[in-house]
């Protein structure tokens, strides 16, 4: 069994002698035990559409209660992860307000009646015990508890963030309580980024980091009873991809050489493996590559005979870190852990229940969203189940949206004996022009026998410049819904200008749970037997949201719509909630979470209706009618505090199950985007999912090819390639003041700005578990504390509109990709500062920080890039911005140089090498916790997709 485990290493990883160390640690625990880790607070029930960009595979609406985590929920999920072979779930406790979710899920266990269900508890570090106390009394009581020979095994993460004098403070204390009844084994990062980045420059770890790294192991060893291997998120290459060599020739050597030792011997060992690691807040920070990283972690992990393995994390949807099924990645990770699990338990590998093994246990997975110049790749991984014998070949094929083949593969053959892939390369820059592609898969069998799957798959969306998208899809031919009939259309509307027609059907052998259409990979529309809400044509949900900068206090108080009678779609929870009839009383606080409700109401009678909020704090009556305009009415005022309203017209939330084995689609809807993706999908109660063939709307004339720079990955270099000229973004700004503080540009949706507020309110996308992560003032420190504004105010200067910035806190902010990471571009800005001080003009910021920042200093413009090999220049060109003076400021970025002109002055072109650090948001006025905001007044503002 531990032979099959290094041969199946051996046949990923061509691993060096470099750093490596005869050692071989004899297990603890044989065969290892495998976990996945949670800190069961998604469920298969929540509100997860448009805020994350994937959800759980399996949801149930019917699992809902008023709590975080329900009985039925998670009985679910334990049956989903005894499918993937796993002895059950680690729980994180890293804070005192996790451990009342740690206590429901024990309770959910105990009214299970599955005894086959392990919970590991993950337990933080802390001075004061209380909460650690609380954990361990409840860890200790239940009867499914990991437990070795008697003692309860725990384990952690972040361990150093205590010294080992003071972890052996903690464990006393805890044991003098508790007695010798645990074991804890100890998380430890310390000196890791350093021997990482000395591997990967010279293949080797320098000594006296490698010994430094062991000291820290055995101080923390010499109080604790074993350890957790570092993190492998952060084991990354430069472009960002998983440094396998490293975790197999430096980690596995070093950490089983030191727990070799003696006096260490009878110490544990926990590995860690992982998916990758992308989030909607930076991009991929640790690629997914397909199922590689997955893969090659998990087979390293195997080699270093651990007693655990652990997986961060089941069910993280703001990392997309996921090992549960979820509806990207299909079972996927289920087939590829089961068959591990199989194998370390001595076990012959099988198919899962209910798959057709006429077909091959293979898994097509690829990015279902790219720019130009990234390579495509498609990778066709087999997975052995002992169902086939005979290898068999693979053809893929891509087409464009007219059905024309725009590349053909050379046909690839796969052993399915062996768990390995056949990855396919497309340098996407030799294909541009294209913005959308449909692969075909051909499957010959050894038997003569053709299986090809020209419908069902997801389509790839190649735009010119801009994408936030980094999740791969990955699709089990097994689990690929075959329907019996299925039709999907978007046709031309009579209604609202530029509104579609769109009908579907679908009737297939087994029971749905979901039939929903996407636009751009965002649900708008769901089959719902239940009909909870409205339909959106007679009548409007209009959402409202309420947030603010930072805490503004307790809101208590009501909200209601004023004029037609109108129903309120939010329950009465006892706790924040309550539901009146004819309004909604709340009591809770404005901060960065977003708060409020939705109404529905006669759509003719919009004109007349006004949204009346009578809070403590917040008192506001906003007219119905202002959202008529573009769908979406935001106003900001005082330190931040936001209020949007948003003609609802997508999904509001996920429906009830189908509960039949046929549904018709028929609704009208207005593209948010030029050159939008509409597609349909069923998601089977099985957990299959057909893809209907995508359509995309043009929503603007193509127009006549132009040259645009893009960043080939393949060539390591900018090239020039040829669009049509209507599918460049360019965002000419509307600063009109009867939009509020909403920023309009007809690119679409997805780039509208906001005055002083928060992107995720006027865009509709993202913002995860909170609604505000990725916002580039989500951190305090990065807002002045005294600010009295953040929103500039519109005041006529010179004869001209502007908006007029106090330099102590006024800010636009801009979504995602407004400043493409991987594309040119050229931002152009009219301004008048008032004040000579340094000042941020524009600064490509989110989550984290961005590419660019331009600000004034000593009467001079100055910019500065980041790359994301982390590579920064400045550009300092010499140009005079005058105070109190307008100036017409250029800034032209071609991926290779930077040059910038003020007025009639021109500057040399100089170098700024990208593409960009990350994906993220921009802001214009400032941004942190300083001074450095801008003083003046703004008249336009454009940022074009092209240099």
């Amino acid at each position: 069994m531990r032979h099959l485990a290094a041969m199946l290493l051996a046949a990923i990883i061509v691993c060096s002698a470099a750093g490596a160390q005869d050692s071989v640690r004899e297990p603890l625990i044989s065969p290892p035990l495998v976990f996945s880790s949670s800190q069961v607070k998604y469920g298969l029930f929540q509100n997860y559409l448009h805020r994350y960009m994937d959800r759980p595979l399996f949801m149930d609406k019917a699992t809902r209660d008023r709590d975080v985590l329900t009985d039925a929920s998670f009985h679910k999920i334990m049956g989903h992860a005894k499918m993937y072979g796993l002895d059950g779930l680690s729980i994180l406790i890293g804070t005192p307000g996790m451990v009342y979710r740690y206590e429901r899920a024990l309770e959910a266990v105990d009214t299970s009646g599955r005894d086959d269900f392990i919970i590991m508890p993950r337990i933080g570090v802390a001075k004061d015990i209380t909460y650690l106390d609380k954990t361990l009394t409840a860890a200790l009581a239940f009867p499914h508890s990991l437990r070795v020979q008697g003692r309860l095994l725990c384990g952690t993460y972040h361990t150093d963030g205590l010294t080992p004098e003071e972890l052996a403070t903690m464990l006393a204390d805890l044991r003098a309580i508790h007695g010798d009844s645990f074991l804890y084994m100890a998380a430890v990062n310390a000196d890791m980024y350093d021997a990482l980045k000395q591997f990967q420059a010279t293949g080797a770890v320098e000594e006296e980091t490698a010994e430094a790294i062991k000291a820290r192991w055995r101080s923390y060893l010499d109080v604790a009873d074993g350890l957790v291997s570092p993190s492998v998120g952060m084991m990354r290459r430069q472009d960002r991809g998983f440094d396998a060599d490293f975790y197999a020739n430096f980690v596995v050597p070093t950490i089983t050489g030191v727990l070799s030792e003696p006096g260490y011997e009878g110490k544990y060992l926990e590995m860690m493996a992982t998916t990758g690691y992308y989030n909607f807040m930076s991009g991929s920070t640790l690629l997914e590559e397909g199922t590689k990283t997955l893969r090659r972690s998990f087979e390293i992990a195997m080699s270093a005979n651990p007693d655990v393995i652990d997986m961060p994390e089941w069910d993280e949807l703001n990392e997309h870190t996921c090992i549960e099924p979820t509806i990207t990645n299909g079972l996927t990770t289920q087939r590829i852990i089961n068959y591990y699990t199989h194998i370390l338990n001595g076990e012959a590998p099988a198919p899962n229940e209910g798959d057709d093994t006429s077909i091959p246990n293979l898994v097509v997975s690829y990015r279902k969203a790219l720019t130009l110049g990234e390579v495509l790749q498609i990778e066709l991984l087999n997975i052995p189940d002992g169902t086939q014998q005979q290898p068999y070949q693979v053809a893929v094929t891509l087409t464009n949206d007219a059905s024309e083949p725009v590349r053909s593969f050379d046909p690839v053959t796969l052993d399915p004996g062996l768990l390995a892939d056949q990855t396919l390369e497309l340098p996407t820059e030799e294909i541009a022009g294209e913005m959308l592609l449909r692969p075909r898969v051909t499957v010959r069998m050894a038997d003569g026998r053709e299986l090809a799957y020209a419908t069902g798959l997801h389509h790839i969306t190649l735009r010119p410049t801009d994408n936030w998208d980094y999740k791969w899809v990955k699709q089990p031919l097994r689990d690929i819904l075959r329907p019996n009939a299925a039709s999907f259309a978007v046709l031309p509307s009579a209604g609202t200008v530029g509104s579609r027609h769109i009908v579907g059907h679908i009737e297939c052998d087994e029971p749905l749970a979901f039939v929903e259409v996407l636009e751009n990979s965002d649900e708008i529309y769901g089959v719902d037997p239940a009909s909870e809400y409205p339909d959106a044509e007679d009548q409007m949900l209009l959402k409202v949201t309420m947030r603010a900068m930072q805490k503004q206090g307790d809101l208590k108080g009501s909200m209601w719509l004023e004029g037609p009678p109108a129903t309120i779609h939010t329950k009465t929870d006892g706790r924040y909630h309550f539901n009146q009839g004819d309004r909604l009383e709340m009591n809770t606080n404005l901060s960065v979470w977003p708060r409020g409700t939705t109404f529905s109401f006669a759509r003719e009678q919009a004109e007349r209706a006004t949204v009346v909020l009578d809070f403590g704090i917040l008192k506001k009556r906003i007219p119905v009618r202002n959202v008529l305009r573009y769908g979406v009415w935001s106003e900001t005022e005082g330190n931040g505090v936001t209020v949007t309203l948003e003609d609802f017209r997508r999904l509001p939330d996920i429906t009830s199950h189908v509960d039949a084995p046929s549904a018709d689609i028929d609704f009208s809807f207005t593209p948010l985007r030029p050159h939008s993706i509409f597609h349909m999908r069923a998601i089977a109660k099985s957990g299959r999912i057909y893809r209907s063939a995508p359509v995309m709307v043009a929503g603007v004339e193509p127009g006549e090819l132009v040259d645009l720079d893009v960043y080939s990955d393949s060539q390591h270099k900018r090239v020039t390639v040829q669009v049509p000229a209507g599918t460049i973004p360019d965002l000419n700004y509307d600063l009109d003041p009867e939009n509020g503080s909403l920023l309009y540009t007809n690119a679409g949706r997805s780039f509208w700005g906001q005055i002083g507020g928060r992107t995720v309110d006027v865009t509709g996308r993202g913002g995860g578990e909170s609604g505000s992560l990725g916002d580039p003032f989500r951190n305090g420190g990065a807002y002045p504390a005294d600010a009295p504004e953040t929103a500039p105010v519109y005041v006529d200067e010179d004869d001209a509109l502007c908006l007029k910035f106090d330099g102590l806190g006024n800010y636009l902010v801009f979504p995602r990709e407004m400043t493409p990471r991987r594309g040119a571009w050229t931002l152009s800005v009219d301004i008048k500062p008032t004040s000579d001080k340094k000042q941020t003009l524009f600064t490509h910021y989110g989550h984290y920080t961005g590419s660019v920042t331009i600000w004034l200093e000593g009467g001079e413009i100055h910019a500065k890039y980041t790359d994301q090999y982390l590579n920064t220049s400045f550009q300092n060109p010499g140009l005079v911005v005058a105070v109190d003076q307008w100036a017409h400021i250029e800034v032209h970025f071609d991926l290779e140089t930077m040059t910038i002109s003020v007025n009639d002055q021109t500057s040399e072109a100089m170098p700024a090498t990208g593409p960009g650090l990350y994906i993220g948001t921009s802001v214009f006025g400032g941004h942190g916790g300083g001074t450095e905001y801008f003083e003046g007044y703004l008249k336009a503002l454009r940022m074009q997709h092209q240099s």
